[in-house]
C-alpha cells in the first residue's frame, strides 16, 4: 500500500478568508462611523433649530394672543357703531389672524423641533412649558 501525499491548499485559502473577514470588519468599522457622525449631525441641527425657534417664540410677550383679540374686538366695536369703515375693518381682522397665526406657527416649529431632539437624544426635558 503506498501512502500519497497532497499538498492541501488550506494556507491559501485560509489567508483569503482571513482577508475577506479583515475586509468586511473594516467595513462595518467604517459604516458605525459614517451613522455615528450622520446622527450627530442631525442631533447638532435639530438642536440649533430649537434654539432658534425657542428665541423667536421668547420675542413674543405671554399675552400676545390675549392683545390681538382684544384689538381685533375693539375694531369689531368699533365698526359696529359706524367708527370704522369696512375696509379698516377686514384690514385689522386680516393682521389679527395673521399675527395669531404667526405665533402660533412659530410655537407650533418649537414644539417639533424640541420633541425631534428628544427623540434623538433620549434626554427628557421639558421643551416647552406650558403655564395655566
Amino acid at each position: 500500500m503506498a501512502l500519497a501525499s497532497v499538498p492541501l491548499p488550506f494556507g491559501r485559502r485560509a489567508g483569503a478568508n482571513v482577508a475577506l473577514a479583515e475586509a468586511r470588519r473594516r467595513q462595518a468599522e467604517t459604516a458605525v462611523l459614517v451613522a455615528q457622525r450622520n446622527m450627530e449631525r442631525e442631533v447638532i441641527t435639530v438642536a440649533y433649530r430649537f434654539a432658534a425657534k425657542l428665541a423667536e417664540t421668547a420675542k413674543w410677550s405671554p399675552d400676545s394672543a390675549k392683545k390681538f383679540r382684544d384689538a381685533a374686538e375693539l375694531a369689531d366695536r368699533h365698526y359696529r357703531l359706524g367708527a370704522v369703515p369696512i375696509s379698516t375693518y377686514v384690514e385689522l381682522q386680516n393682521s389679527y389672524l395673521e399675527a395669531i397665526d404667526a405665533l402660533y406657527e412659530t410655537q407650533q416649529e418649537a414644539l417639533e423641533a424640541g420633541s425631534s431632539l428628544q427623540l434623538l437624544t433620549g434626554l427628557d426635558f421639558n421643551a416647552v412649558e406650558t403655564k395655566p
